[in-house]
């Protein structure tokens, strides 16, 4: 999915949970974002691609950051909520492209659950209890 992506609909969903009319009556505070969505990539490039793709929602509620996910810093049960994105070892491609086979080997899907252990257990560690 394109850089960003998820990271939209969250801050949409983070809007929309409020509920309101967006009007200045009651209700509209609801309708303000009530967190923070935290988004990170370990890639540079990414990343940028990400800002620019979020900053027309100009969101009060958006921190991006460029880390290792199995190296995020913070404490234990600090956040609320964590959605990790892993990355994928791509051999689900195989049934729609079949010129992956060529290129896929065995050792890449070992190495790449590896990795996506540690941010799992990462993720683990930073979302609090019932989060």
């Amino acid at each position: 999915s394109a850089s960003g992506s998820k990271t939209a609909l969250l801050l949409h969903l983070l809007r929309s949970e409020g509920g309101g009319d967006g009007s200045c009556s009651n209700g509209s505070k609801a309708r303000h974002v009530q967190g923070v969505v935290v988004a990170n990539d370990a890639d540079f490039g990414r990343c940028r691609k990400m800002r620019l793709r979020l900053a027309p929602m100009r969101s009060p509620g958006l921190l991006l950051t460029c880390h290792l996910a199995q190296a995020f810093p913070g404490e234990s049960g600090s956040f609320d909520r964590v959605l990790c994105d892993v990355p994928c070892s791509g051999d689900g491609t195989m049934r729609k492209n079949p010129t992956v086979w060529d290129k896929w080997r065995p050792a890449q899907s070992r190495c790449m659950h590896a990795l996506q252990l540690s941010i799992l257990e990462r993720g683990l560690a930073l979302v609090r209890v019932g989060g």
